[in-house]
């Protein structure tokens, strides 16, 4: 059974207030064109299939037909489809019985009890008629949506350890009822959630928003009281385990090739600009048994180019040299300006924009899509505290922020950021979209 592994599509983001439809669209035909061209029979988006809980209709309408064309021009059996943190899950399950029928399996996780959980189980068969694998679709699960508040008396080991003990219960229950269902069928299972093995740790760009966190605000390692979990809460059942949230592709667990973040596919931010990939991972008829399953890295081709300007006006104007125009997808720039002594702050971009007038066609023009400049000849100075515009931030940034302006702190209290993320859970819950 071969099947294609991505996630972290966010749909209808943009990049500085600048669209990154053109490129999520392209990307889209890409991957049909690679579902068929590789004979993949299953396909596993892990979460974060728009920005927004309530996406336009110009994403909402780019995710459809997609699904729509994946099985009109290729011979795709199923598409498992799972909520992430950015993802509506009454949304994503509002056409959920419409889906199933076309061979599309979503789960939102807009509820998370015994019973609901029996519905993520998604078995897949092959040409003998026999179910050959099951995929346990488990989507973004928070904190208080899986019943686990912080207790006022409880330590950070304690609820740490509370909190991975509930997800590593989570997956071997659902592994187990899977064995139970279909003895001879291979298992994966997907998660939208931050995971780092022994000797790893994030790196810029690995998210939008930190996850299951009740502390730091900075998208630290720890991540609050909680921590990222380790990938031993997948036990040794699963096959293959297809992760989301992180946006870089990576193995979280060293030497343990079951366990994939695949990434985003298209770069969203100036600290995304490293090889976007897909995985392929084919699960033979005999099953893992303890080996490694194959896995296979399929790089996404880069259809905008994003560039970073840093240094003084003449040296802005050098490095402008090496940008290319382009009349598909015109480059975005970053520019960061080092302004010299007595230069205002607008002359740095003014020679840059009169630069780009004169150097390249109208519909070719690189776009700065964010400007910045500092009086300071240092480009190390040059620092990333910008505020982004409010339709990019998701409502738990928001809260964050508000909290540290208000209170001069980025840490909330446990008990504090608990209880927004109930009301925010409650939120959702009770959408009509």
């Amino acid at each position: 059974m071969r099947v294609l592994h991505t996630s972290d599509w966010h749909l209808g983001v943009k990049m500085k207030r600048r669209s990154c439809h053109e490129e999520q669209a392209a990307f889209l035909d890409w991957l049909i064109e690679q579902i068929g061209r590789l004979e993949v029979q299953v396909l596993v988006v892990a979460g974060d299939i728009f920005h927004r809980a309530s996406p336009s209709n110009r994403a909402r309408k780019m995710y459809y037909q997609f699904l729509a064309d994946v099985f009109r021009k290729t011979d795709l059996q199923k598409a498992v489809v799972v909520a992430g943190n950015h993802d509506s899950p009454s949304g994503l399950e509002a056409p959920r019985s419409l889906l199933n029928a076309l061979d599309i399996h979503v789960v939102g996780g807009r509820t998370v009890g015994e019973e609901e959980r029996l519905e993520w189980l998604c078995p897949i068969e092959g040409q003998s008629g026999d179910v050959e694998l099951v995929v346990c679709a488990v989507p973004y699960i928070s904190e208080a949506r899986i019943g686990l508040g912080h207790h006022l008396e409880e330590g950070e080991t304690d609820l740490q350890k509370r909190f991975h003990d509930a997800f590593r219960q989570l997956y071997a229950e659902l592994a187990d009822e899977a064995r139970r269902r279909w003895p001879d069928a291979r298992l994966l299972a997907t998660g939208h959630l931050t995971c780092y093995g022994a000797g790893k740790a994030p790196e810029p760009g690995d998210y939008h928003t930190a996850l299951h966190r009740s502390g730091p605000a900075d998208g630290s390692y720890t991540i609050g009281t909680i921590g990222a979990f380790p990938p031993d809460i997948f036990g040794d059942a699963f096959d293959y385990v297809a992760l989301g949230h992180i946006h870089r592709c990576f193995p979280p667990a060293t030497g343990d090739r079951r366990i994939w973040y695949s990434g985003t596919p298209v770069p969203t931010t100036r600290k995304e600009l490293s090889t976007r990939r897909v995985i392929i991972t084919d699960l033979d008829e005999e099953g893992s048994n303890g080996q490694k399953p194959s896995v296979e890295l399929v790089e996404v081709p880069r259809w905008r180019h994003i560039h970073c300007l840093a240094g003084t006006s003449d040296e802005l104007l050098e490095q402008l040299d090496e940008v290319e125009g382009d009349g598909d997808f015109r480059p975005y720039l970053f520019v960061d300006a080092a302004l010299g002594e007595g230069e205002e702050s607008t002359e740095p971009r003014d020679r840059v924009e009169e630069a780009i007038e004169e150097r390249f066609e109208t519909g070719e023009a690189p776009v700065i899509v964010e400007y910045r400049a500092k009086k300071t000849t240092s480009v190390d100075e040059l620092g990333d505290d910008d505020l982004p515009p409010l339709e990019e931030l998701n409502p738990m940034e928001v809260f964050l922020r508000l909290y540290e302006a208000q209170y001069q702190s980025c840490e909330p209290p446990p008990a504090v950021l608990a209880s927004f993320q109930t009301v925010l859970d409650e939120f959702h819950d009770g959408e009509e979209t």
